[in-house]
């Protein structure tokens, strides 16, 4: 991954919008597996009008370095979301 990286800033690819296409996909990720497990839970009558509305909780960790960059990113966007 570090060579791609590396390859696409000679290519004059910004580590910022490389950081910034990783969070995006990586939002676009979380948002797709919360929305297969929320049509997989079984849901009372009661709450069928709000359950597609209703926010999810995620929890990012990001440490240091790009790949925390990338989570922070991701953070974000989901909270923007």
């Amino acid at each position: 991954m570090r060579a791609i990286d590396r390859n696409a800033m000679a290519l004059g690819i910004s580590a910022e919008t490389l950081m910034e296409n990783a969070g995006r996909a990586l939002a676009g990720i979380i948002r797709e597996k919360i929305r297969e497990i929320s049509a997989a839970r079984p849901v009372d009558v009661a709450g069928i009008a709000n359950a597609a509305e209703k926010p999810s909780n995620v929890l990012i960790l990001c440490g240091g370095g790009n790949n925390g960059g990338d989570g922070f990113v991701c953070a974000r966007i989901l909270a923007l979301a």
